[in-house]
């Protein structure tokens, strides 16, 4: 099956290694995480058979190549399509089916369901703070309180 990408211009480095890992198409970190996207940007062009320095290029400033990006600068998408290493650039998805012989093609797009959207609430750094301070501080606050009533007695145990 042939995959094309389409990479929303608000994406991070994230999207251009999914582009990069597809047939066609394109669209401030420490050093240990640049390195480390880096070399998988390099290892995906590779496989696909483009310009591993050009990948490394579009996550990393400190790399420069001669008449593509100055070293200090990030290589841009539009840069990348002009010097002919993606398939090119597009507005939007109906342009990218529309390149690739695709426009009447049947698109389903992902809508997180009820669980999906239970489980990120619960797994939010906010939410996640709320649970464990209720953990840590809830067992110490009922001891305080002494034993629980006795419902039939109508007094403590």
């Amino acid at each position: 099956m042939e995959t094309v990408a389409y990479v929303n211009r608000d994406a991070l480095p994230a999207g251009a290694l999914i582009a990069i890992s597809c047939d066609g198409a394109m669209g401030a970190a420490p050093e240990k995480v640049v390195s480390a996207v880096r070399e998988t940007f390099r290892a995906a062009a590779e496989a696909r058979g483009r310009n591993p320095d050009v990948a490394a290029a579009m996550v990393d400033p400190d790399i420069g190549i001669p008449d593509l990006v100055k070293e200090g600068k990030i290589l841009t998408p539009s840069s990348a399509a002009a010097w002919g290493y993606s398939d090119g650039t597009a507005e939007g998805l109906a342009e990218v089916l529309a390149a690739e012989g695709l426009a009447d093609a049947a698109v389903e797009e992902f809508a997180p369901g009820f669980w999906e959207r239970t489980i990120a609430l619960l797994t939010s750094p906010t939410a996640s703070g709320i649970l464990i301070a209720l953990g840590i501080l809830g067992p110490p606050l009922v001891l305080r309180e002494g034993p629980l009533p006795d419902p039939e007695e109508g007094q403590s145990r």
